[in-house]
């Protein structure tokens, strides 16, 4: 954006200052109206060095978890409470029925993330607590991560089962602040995440080894590559013949699913990668893969009533490609029409909650009278609203994706009546040509413009303006129908309804 349009906006949001529960505005600058944020569960996003990582986790809590420190107990910040376990060589050995403590570890009311490496296992399973009872039972090689909500006491344990003979190592539990925003660094600029509630439905999402994965002639070698997050996690996938599956079949209720997972190569080899997906329908996706970086799978597919989804990140079909081995990571299947952000399970099914942005701006920041909205964003249908409202839907000007998103519109209210309603183009013509919408609104009485991408859409020429706007917020103007959904690149509002020369500079581009 010109400076000069720069400067005659008074509200002004681009993604780059957070912390838990707000999102900074870089005007105006007293943050006297930043924006509310709310998700109530832990998220990841692809940070500035592009891998995965999860936001709003806080400072290592365990001390002495990578044992390093070899001195005798309890001197290396673990105490003995059973049996007689060894440090040796950087690693925690527990002979069957030992268990080692820290105490004042965490506190009873916040979530928690652990994480644990177990390697050289061969027999038993060791429990990993936060808290006397909250705990996760391991039993294989690997990084293993998993979270713990309200733990009833302050204390974590190892504690070794079934004759367990296996090396512990980098024990790590840090606290997790839920209502971080996620500022996204998967497309070419930063954006603010906001998703939907999704449930990732693959339990083992990153150990295809375990007997969950159905298996058919695929050798499957753990934690053989650095995985998208930066762990050795991802699987070694080798195929000796064409009809070679690695799959599952999971029972879900009627709608639309998307599979995804991630594939690289194997060093020195590169091909066709195949991957299916059953529901009413197959669908056979073809992915062109090399070793020098991951590529996301996503396939959709619908289900009709209740019944059985059938998923593949591993299928040959004879004659369709050339034999090559890969690395995988990440399965997730999700009800929805795209793939969200990775919700990684260890397990179980894990959640992610909706992202919630509401509540930037007040009445010195708008103008009754005239004024012009900008919304900058990475396209899904998911799109709902963003709104500029006196709090409720009487006084309010929103843009929103409608007719299950196949179009964008900007509607006015003013009097507790509709005065203006825009077609902005459908949602097919819009992306058609850009990755990215750049769509802004202006009021004005008996004037009222929308510009996408560089181009007047629509006018209306009646109608009278709203009053009372204090509130800018991604969501409708009551309740928590349409909260917005999508990769916010920036957003903006200017006190005056903009020039069509400005607003097609402001909207392009070039």
């Amino acid at each position: 954006m010109a400076q000069k349009l720069f400067d005659k906006a008074s509200l002004v949001m681009i993604p780059s200052q957070y912390k838990e529960g707000k999102i900074y505005n870089i005007k105006p600058e007293d943050q006297s109206s930043s924006f509310e944020f709310e998700r109530g569960s832990a998220a990841t996003r692809v940070n500035s060095s592009g891998l995965i990582e999860y936001v709003g986790i806080g400072a290592e809590l365990v001390t002495n978890g990578d044992f390093s420190d070899n001195s005798s107990f309890p001197s290396n910040g673990w105490t003995i409470s059973l049996g007689s376990p060894v440090i040796s060589n950087g690693k925690l050995t527990l002979p069957n029925n030992a268990r080692v403590r820290q105490i004042d570890v965490v506190e009873t009311t916040e979530e928690y993330i652990g994480s644990i490496e177990i390697s050289g296992l061969t027999q038993g399973y060791v429990d990993f607590y936060i808290g006397n009872s909250e705990k996760v039972s391991l039993d294989s090689n690997g990084t293993h991560s998993f979270f713990i909500s309200d733990p009833t006491s302050a204390v974590i344990y190892l504690y070794a089962f079934n004759n367990f003979d296996g090396e512990i190592d980098n024990v790590s539990v840090k606290k997790v602040s839920n209502d971080t925003p996620r500022l996204d660094y998967s497309g070419t600029e930063p954006a603010l995440l906001l998703e939907p509630q999704r449930t990732n439905n693959v339990t083992y999402s990153e150990d295809f080894s375990q007997s969950y994965w159905f298996n058919s002639g695929v050798n499957v070698t753990p934690n053989q590559a650095i995985a998208p997050d930066g762990t050795t996690t991802a699987d070694l996938t080798e195929l000796s013949s064409n009809n070679n599956r690695l799959g599952k079949d999971i029972s879900s209720s009627a709608g639309t699913y998307t599979f995804s997972f991630y594939v690289k190569a194997k060093e020195g080899e590169s091909g066709v990668w195949v991957s299916r997906l059953i529901g009413d329908s197959t669908i056979n996706t073809e992915t062109t893969v090399n070793d020098t970086e991951w590529v996301r799978v996503t396939e959709t597919v619908t289900l009709s009533s209740n019944g059985t989804i059938f998923i593949y990140p591993s299928y040959r079909i004879d004659g369709t490609s050339t034999l090559f081995n890969a690395y995988i990571w990440g399965a997730q299947l999700e009800q929805g029409s795209y793939a969200t952000s990775y919700i990684p399970t260890n397990g179980q099914t894990e959640t992610r909650l909706a992202d919630v942005c509401q509540g930037g701006g007040d009445a010195s920041v708008f103008n009754d009278s005239e004024g012009t909205l900008y919304l900058e964003y990475e396209p899904e249908k998911d799109l709902q609203m963003v709104s500029l409202s006196n709090g409720t839907s009487a006084e309010a000007v929103w843009l929103y994706l409608i007719n299950g998103g196949s179009t964008l519109s900007v509607y006015v209210n003013s009097g507790g009546g509709q005065v203006a309603s825009i077609n902005s183009g459908t949602y097919e013509s819009i992306t058609a040509n850009s990755s990215v919408v750049k769509v802004a609104a202006t009021y004005k009485t008996n004037e009222f413009k929308s510009f996408v991408n560089g181009s007047l859409i629509a006018t209306d020429t009646a109608g009278a303006t709203p009053t009372g706007l204090n509130v800018l917020e991604f969501k409708y103007p009551t309740g928590s129908a349409y909260d917005t959904k999508a990769k916010i690149r920036a957003l903006y509002y200017f006190p005056e309804a903009l020039t069509d020369t400005e607003l097609q500079q402001l909207t392009s581009n070039t």
